[in-house]
């Protein structure tokens, strides 16, 4: 049975101050998702969206992206085209790689992603990497749309 974790994401880029497009931080336990993070400035909050991670049977990391409480500027800036788009690779915390059963350094890699809308909100599929395999120097082929 595939785990499935509910996780918080703030949408950005972390080496522009989450300005842009990617993740910029993701956090989340087994057992509930956390509220905002603490001193997240209040003009960002559109970035601020909740999300369910799982991994595919192909190993690829999987988001859920619900629309139900996400702010229609949300959806404008980063749900709008028919890819996800994620600037920089994104480490997941070892405390998540460790629920959702995967190597502690894996990572969403950089890449425009299929975006697919569901009825209850935004999937995509994105490629998983490791720091130890990629150094994360970023890689071209990862672009798959």
């Amino acid at each position: 049975m595939k785990k499935t974790l509910p996780v918080n994401v703030i949408l950005g880029n972390p080496r522009v101050d989450c300005a842009r497009l990617g993740i910029c931080s993701l956090d989340g336990t087994d057992e509930h998702t956390p509220g905002p993070p603490n001193g997240f400035p209040a003009a960002k909050n559109h970035r601020f969206v909740k999300a369910w991670l799982s991994v595919s049977p192909e190993g690829h990391l999987e988001l859920l992206f619900p629309t139900e409480h996400m702010m229609p500027l949300t959806q404008k800036m980063f749900f709008s085209k028919q890819v996800f788009t994620v600037e920089v690779d994104k480490t997941i915390p070892e405390h998540l790689c460790l629920a959702l059963g995967v190597e502690p350094g894996t990572a969403f890699m950089a890449g425009k992603w299929p975006l697919t809308r569901l009825e209850e909100g935004y999937h995509t599929i994105i490629e998983a990497g490791s720091e130890v395999e990629y150094g994360f120097s970023g890689r071209l082929d990862a672009t798959l749309v």
